[in-house]
């Protein structure tokens, strides 16, 4: 079986329009209209982490990976990215598409009747719309990283009709294998990103939260080695 969870605390997405596909969300520059989407490259800047407002109701800020500090707010029908003191209009709500998965309404949580859309091809042909739903309100999240866990039988004894007990001894490989002599430092965002998709699938086969950042830690580590190296320990 395989578990797959997507988490929004603390991740950070590409965040896709369903109508124009390969227009992704992003930022350019640090003039409050130095934003929209863009449809030739995948870029870092259309990295946006979702940081939970703190008060338990749904609603994130949303802040550029590359531009730190920076964050999509909306007046009314004006949207811009905005570095200055945090205000209710640099909050949003996402709402899942009923059979669409991963696809979400991106409400904004002080103009309530606000979503953003994108009515053009256009990088600028976006912004916040409060009139009817159309498809082009919808937007996908694809995380940063993804995780997943399989789980396999290995074996399996039916002794309901016995009457001893089976002793079993079953030992347990778990590593990792680096195949590349390039380091890369993980930044505070990408390790909160590399969690919260690991918190994900551990919580939904649960085995333990604590076992998303041992993994991290770990996979930081090795990320971080200039040498091709593999670690494994069997108990």
């Amino acid at each position: 079986a395989t578990a797959t969870a997507l988490v929004l605390d603390d991740n950070s997405f590409t965040i896709s329009n369903y109508v124009y596909r390969q227009a992704r969300i992003a930022q350019w520059g640090k003039n409050g209209h130095d934003w929209g989407t863009f449809e030739r490259g995948l870029y870092k800047d259309q990295l946006w982490r979702l940081r939970p407002s703190g008060h338990n109701d749904g609603c994130y800020y949303m802040e550029n990976v590359v531009h730190k500090g920076y964050r999509l707010a909306a007046h009314g029908d004006n949207t811009f990215v905005y570095s200055g003191n945090y205000y209710a209009d640099q909050l949003w709500r996402f709402e899942e598409h009923s059979t669409r998965k991963n696809f979400f309404y991106i409400h904004n949580c002080h103009h309530k009747n606000h979503r953003l859309a994108k009515w053009g091809h256009g990088d600028g042909d976006v912004g916040t719309y409060s009139g009817p739903r159309y498809d082009d309100q919808l937007w996908e999240l694809s995380p940063q990283y993804s995780a997943k866990i399989i789980t396999a039988e290995v074996k399996s004894f039916d002794n309901r009709q016995g009457m001893f007990d089976i002793p079993i001894e079953v030992k347990v490989t778990k590593g990792f294998k680096k195949t590349s002599t390039t380091s890369t430092k993980m930044t505070t965002s990408s390790k909160l990103a590399m969690e919260a998709s690991l918190s994900g699938v551990v919580k939904a086969v649960n085995i333990g939260v604590t076992i998303s950042a041992e993994l991290t830690n770990t996979l930081e580590k090795y990320t971080s080695s200039t040498t091709e190296e593999s670690w494994t320990e069997t108990e």
